[in-house]
């Protein structure tokens, strides 16, 4: 099985074939009298129950294996893969995963896929799931709230147009340039939907006021009133909402974030547009309809302009109390934001029962962790890492990494020069120890 998935995953296009790891691939250091030989894991290949005890025999007696590509208790073994490109991880996971589906698993056997590039390709499944769900759901709750504020057809539908304008617009000008999703890209059609309706909300707002203020009105003239009222309001509004959006894509560093900012920047752009110039045009070959939620003659509006006006007269007369409130808020509001904490491990954003961590749980009480951190070594001259001060300057920054909690284990040159120290010198486990000669360590590189 190790055999075979590691032959499987090699094919995956995303996957660099030179680095896919396992047992199928590595080598088996071992010392002998006449001194040391190395050989494949799987030469021969394990045909019976003794040849896989010897395997896993061998491995006990090879430090740098253990808990790394072989669980310390013997109960698992992994297939590491490399991705090549970090954006098409949502592809990659989706190919591991039918490779998975259709591997020859015998009875008793469980296979787990984890690690960095699966949980970005997880989330990049989980997130589209979600827009696919949420997107309609935004759109649909939209278009109820207009009809509940304005009590009309016309007013929940005609935004559509100019929400479908702005969203289309913004992802289209992506396509356009061939910028990829991204996690937070995904946000842009929920961001542009609760944002394009508000230019409608506006002129709608004027419009029917118009009509409930003087009923017999040219339905001509109800557009252009309501249009010469609000365009300064939404363009002043849309301004300071693309502002806010460029000013995130000039402070942002990360491209996903940057992307984020520009295009929902052109979404509202194009709501602002066509606010301006196809909504009126539709509402033209529509006939000036009075809405329930505006009463002729009334001075106030609707509804909700009346509660804004009670609680704007309730402020007004109780001044003191307001700023006291709002003191108290803004001290309570402190203390809650210097208790937020950022959590960067985004296995913690699914539910604890999903395969993805259930396998990530599995790897890091077996072995020693789903999260690798490369760090490289560099010397002033070639060669250098032959140097025995180097080489010990590196096993001491082992240990010491292997001391900070989360560090499940390290490995590096220095634990190969050590086995095959060892081998060397006929498997003595007191030998496990770099050398302090530089011509030997030339050798054993």
């Amino acid at each position: 099985l190790v055999d075979w998935l590691t032959r499987a995953m090699q094919d995956v296009p995303n996957i660099d074939p030179e680095r896919v790891y396992s047992l199928a691939t590595e080598n088996n250091i071992e010392g002998t009298e006449d001194g040391m030989i190395v050989t494949a894991f799987y030469d021969p290949f394990p045909e019976s129950l003794e040849q896989a005890q010897a395997i896993w025999t061998a491995i006990q007696d090879f430090p740098l294996y253990l808990g790394s590509m072989v669980a310390d208790d013997g109960k698992g073994t992994l297939v590491i893969a490399e991705v090549l490109n970090e954006i098409d991880t949502e592809a990659t996971y989706t190919q591991t995963m039918d490779i998975v589906a259709r591997a020859p698993i015998p009875e008793g056997v469980e296979l787990h896929v984890a690690g960095e590039a699966a949980v970005a390709g997880y989330l990049g499944r989980y997130i589209d799931a979600d827009a696919l769900r949420l997107n309609p759901m935004a759109g649909i709750m939209i278009m109820i709230v207009l009809f509940v504020a304005f009590r009309t057809f016309r007013a929940a539908l005609v935004p559509g147009i100019v929400i479908a304008a702005a969203t289309l617009g913004g992802l289209g000008l992506m396509a356009a340039f061939g910028v990829p999703f991204f996690v937070i890209t995904n946000a842009i059609p929920v961001v542009l939907i609760g944002i394009a309706v508000a230019d409608s909300v506006h002129v709608f707002a004027q419009y029917y006021k118009e009509i409930a203020d003087d009923p017999a009105i040219d339905r001509q003239d109800a557009i252009t009133r309501a249009m010469v009222e609000m365009w300064r309001p939404i363009t002043l509004t849309t301004l300071t909402t693309m502002a806010g959006f460029i000013g995130l894509y000039l402070a942002a560093t990360m491209p996903p974030l940057k992307y984020f900012a520009l295009f929902a920047a052109a979404g509202v752009g194009f709501a602002w547009l066509y606010s301006i110039t196809v909504m009126p045009a539709l509402m033209m070959y529509l006939k000036p309809k009075p809405s329930p939620a505006y009463q002729a003659g009334s001075p106030t509006g609707d509804v909700f302009a009346r509660m804004m006006t009670i609680m704007g007269s309730w402020v007004l007369n109780h001044s003191r109390l307001t700023i006291g409130i709002c003191t108290v808020g803004i001290v309570l509001a402190a203390l809650a934001a210097s208790q937020v904490r950022i959590d960067e491990n985004r296995i913690t954003t699914f539910h604890a029962d999903e395969p993805i961590v259930k396998a990530d749980t599995f790897i890091n009480e077996h072995f020693d962790g789903t999260t690798v951190m490369d760090i490289v070594v560099e010397t002033d001259k070639v060669e250098g890492l032959f140097n025995p001060h180097y080489l010990r300057k590196i096993e001491a920054f082992q240990t010491f990494i292997e001391t900070h909690e989360g560090v499940g284990g390290t490995t590096s040159i220095v634990d190969y020069l050590k086995q095959m120290n060892r081998s060397i010198n006929e498997g003595d486990k007191a030998q496990y120890v770099l050398v302090d000669d530089a011509t030997t360590n030339a050798q054993l590189f």
